[in-house]
């Protein structure tokens, strides 16, 4: 994974800092032009923490959403789906566990310490909620 960020460890300060996943959704929803999807929520044990928006390298613009599972920091980054092209990806790097892959209209990349099995509960519960 290289070299590991402040948001890909979950302790950046969001931009948008906030406990409600409906706020972090209409918050990111007005902030990133391609569709994006309430994140998960307690039932997989995500306690979200705010959201933020920020550019990659070639600059492609992301939304990124942090919190903790299991008091384990995790960062989930959101890009429009056509940015990936391949199959779901896991990779560890230290304590890092990184799981990603196309879930709805997002390639979505889920990056923390908690256990890759948790993390990718998260990747299977992002935008699985229905949007009102």
């Amino acid at each position: 994974m290289g070299e590991i960020a402040p948001w890909q460890r979950g302790n950046v300060r969001p931009d948008f800092a906030s406990a409600s996943d409906q706020e972090v959704d209409r918050y990111l929803k007005a902030k990133v032009p391609f569709k994006v999807h309430c994140p998960p929520r307690t039932d997989v044990n995500f306690t979200v923490q705010g959201a933020g928006v920020c550019f990659m390298k070639d600059q492609r613009q992301a939304a990124y959403i942090v919190g903790q599972v299991d008091q384990a920091p995790v960062s989930i980054l959101v890009l429009d789906k056509a940015a990936w092209q391949g199959p779901p990806h896991h990779c560890q790097e230290g304590d890092y566990q990184m799981v990603s892959g196309v879930v709805a209209d997002n390639l979505v990349v889920i990056i923390g310490t908690a256990s890759e099995e948790k993390l990718d509960k998260l990747l299977h519960a992002y935008g699985s909620y229905h949007e009102g």
